[in-house]
């Protein structure tokens, strides 16, 4: 009897699911994200104890199953390995990519397409055991197509471009801007050394990009919105499902908060290449 924990890490935020079996407890709580990536060892410990902030608690933990963004095994898992580790003594550690999570959730044993749309994006193949890649996760300055990070950044160059129409470069200033500390100047701004020192020097500049996204859910009526949706949907879809279709596996579960509030779009872009879009996910827990 103790405590068992399961965690849905991405890049935005880090979803905990947990079961007490001595009290039959089950609750979940989410937290800032966190990737191993851009994290050293020391910080990825801070975070978690900042989460799990009662020695005595976590004595009482007999597992920990950990599936997140940058803990595939050619990547940093090692970091959270550790960390978890030390934080949770007398647990059990299990250490694994998010899609190696998503897939075992919503795939159980079968055979099938699995794929991510949150902060960042991914798909790959599942033969009811692990995940193989036709094509490698080049993260969010040359790849992510269609995740929040690639949404936003498209979005926050046309706003900083100036070519958003009037009335969405207003909204854009209210919700974004005024908060950043920007000046509006029209249709653009007096200077984007706001956005800039956001981009370059701060921190998780992923996240930041993909702050933005949930603009373009709020106005997906704007033509300009859903036909940025529907570009990043059919990127995604060309980039990184297509390649792992086979002659006898056209289906595709996703999961991630992005692929759910954009489902009809991605579901539009599937259906274009014959993938049937069977599930989609806001996150990876029961």
């Amino acid at each position: 009897m103790g405590i068992y924990l399961l965690a849905d890490a991405g890049g935005t935020s880090v979803k905990w699911y947990v079961k007490d079996e001595t009290t039959g407890t089950e609750y979940q709580f989410r937290v800032d994200g966190m990737s191993p990536l851009y994290l050293s060892e020391e910080e990825v410990e801070v975070k978690l104890r900042e989460a799990f902030p009662a020695p005595d608690y976590c004595q009482r933990v007999a597992e920990v199953a950990y599936y997140g963004a940058g803990c595939a095994p050619d990547q940093a898992p090692w970091r959270i390995q550790a960390a978890l580790e030390r934080l949770f003594p007398r647990a059990k550690v299990v250490v694994d990519s998010d899609m190696v999570g998503a897939a075992r959730v919503l795939w159980g044993t079968s055979t099938g397409i699995v794929g991510i749309i949150g902060t960042g994006s991914n798909a790959g193949f599942y033969d009811g055991d692990a995940v193989s890649y036709a094509r490698p996760s080049l993260g969010y300055i040359l790849g992510d197509e269609g995740s929040g990070a690639w949404l936003g950044r498209h979005l926050l160059r046309d706003w900083l471009y100036g070519t958003l129409s009037p009335h969405l470069a207003d909204a854009m200033f209210e919700d974004y801007g005024r908060p950043l500390g920007l000046k509006p100047c029209g249709t653009h701004v007096e200077s984007t050394d706001p956005v800039m020192q956001r981009l370059f020097r701060g921190e998780r500049p992923n996240q930041f990009l993909a702050s933005f996204a949930p603009f373009l859910s709020r106005h997906i009526d704007d033509p300009y919105c859903a036909n940025l949706v529907s570009q990043g949907m059919q990127l995604y879809v060309t980039s990184l499902v297509l390649p792992n279709v086979t002659e006898t596996v056209r289906e595709l579960k996703m999961v991630g908060s992005v692929a759910y509030a954009f489902q009809d779009q991605l579901g539009a872009a599937c259906a274009l290449h014959g993938i049937e879009l069977r599930q989609v996910k806001k996150d990876a827990l029961p």
